[in-house]
């Protein structure tokens, strides 16, 4: 990216739904604004042998109607359809979603659950971060002297040029499902599932992700534990579900929604989105 080498200090702007808005209210005061939208390099979906890589100029529309999505993940166009509404999916990149790292946001979930691999690009190289190690909190200062949350591990001179998410083989289930908030379209609770049964019927590999519950997206690891390695049941899938109000986050409260209702809420999601990724014939 010649561009981060001559103005490091540009602000990239992808689809625009977080970027704008700041702006317009003055939060946000940038020197230099590089528009991503007529790179191509940063478009299409394409599959490898092993991998689907999706373009971080990729809208959430284009990820919705895609054929070949449909046919070898489809949990990525089923979960594009509950994404806010069909203005917002014309416009939202997958890269831009994932660099905000909105803690109620869809794609931090949806990625987390599928093991996506985010590909950086900047002033000192290329680099691969796992999804696992992609989200953080880090308080820094602005430069307009207002205090802002850093969410990813994505330098000031990097950006996301696509992402990888490997093909699982064997019998995958999946589901993506959350409360909406009617207005804005983000999560309330937002549950994204996806698990291998083997040919006895077991869970042999599993990875839920959680979002609008914590100031970020998270792995609802001691639901995963549940699940790996027992022959799926409802007995199992409650008991599953319960683990994951027990996870050691700090869940977030809002006028729409109490910490506690969260933390309420989560459990009967999970097991919602367990049930439906179960009774699915979704591969």
């Amino acid at each position: 990216m010649q561009i981060l080498t001559m103005y490091p200090e540009a602000t990239l702007l992808a689809g625009g739904h977080a970027l704008l808005p700041a702006m317009k209210s003055r939060e946000i005061r940038p020197e230099r604004l590089v528009d991503l939208a007529a790179i191509p390099e940063l478009r299409g979906i394409r599959r490898g042998s092993d991998a689907i890589q999706i373009g971080a100029m990729v809208t959430t529309a284009e990820v919705e109607h895609s054929s070949l999505l449909k046919e070898a993940l489809p949990l990525l166009p089923d979960a594009a359809k509950v994404i806010s509404d069909p203005l917002i999916r014309n416009r939202a990149t997958i890269g831009g979603s994932l660099a905000q790292a909105e803690p109620s946001g869809d794609w931090p979930a949806i990625a987390l659950a599928v093991g996506a691999i985010i590909h950086l690009t900047g002033v000192n190289g290329e680099r691969a971060v796992p999804i696992d190690d992609f989200f953080q909190i880090e308080t820094t200062p602005a430069g307009n002297g207002l205090a802002v949350g850093r969410r990813t591990v994505v330098a000031r001179s990097e950006v996301i040029t696509h992402v990888s998410i490997p093909l699982v083989q064997g019998e995958v289930r999946r589901s993506y499902l959350k409360r909406m908030h009617p207005a804005s379209g983000f999560a309330l609770i937002g549950v994204a599932v996806a698990l291998r049964l083997d040919q006895d019927r077991r869970c042999d590999w599993c990875r839920i992700a959680i979002t609008g519950a914590a100031s970020a997206a998270f792995r609802a690891l001691k639901a995963e534990r549940c699940l790996v390695g027992t022959a799926i049941s409802g007995e199992i899938i409650r008991e599953a579900s319960m683990l994951a109000g027990e996870e050691n986050v700090e869940f977030i409260g809002d006028p729409f929604g109490s910490s506690a209702y969260r933390r309420q809420m989560l459990p009967v999601y999970l097991r919602r989105a367990l049930s439906t990724a179960i009774e699915s014939a979704l591969v």
